[in-house]
């Protein structure tokens, strides 16, 4: 009789630790599943920043480039205007 005892012990105790293996399996590929999506979001928004970076620095280099134009054009039209004042004298 303990014998059948200690089977059927023994057979409840695998029985339990199947049972509980397969949920742990479940758990597990639905966590590679979210660190998965987890990581498609995360390059995506690294993908995002650095187009946030790249437009941001491109549209200071346009600002800088307008200045120095600005800047050239003025002291064209100074000099012309100049050269006129000097011509009349």
């Amino acid at each position: 009789m303990e014998t059948n005892e200690q089977q059927n012990n023994e057979e409840l105790k695998e029985e339990k630790n199947v049972a509980d293996e397969a949920p742990q399996e479940e758990v597990t590929e639905e966590t590679t599943t979210e660190l998965t999506n987890e990581e498609k979001l995360q390059q995506e928004v690294e993908k995002l920043n650095d187009q946030v970076y790249r437009l941001s620095a491109e549209i200071s280099n346009i600002q800088k480039e307008k200045c120095k134009r600005k800047t050239r054009y003025c002291k064209i039209s100074q000099s012309k205007s100049c050269t006129k004042l000097i011509k009349c004298d």
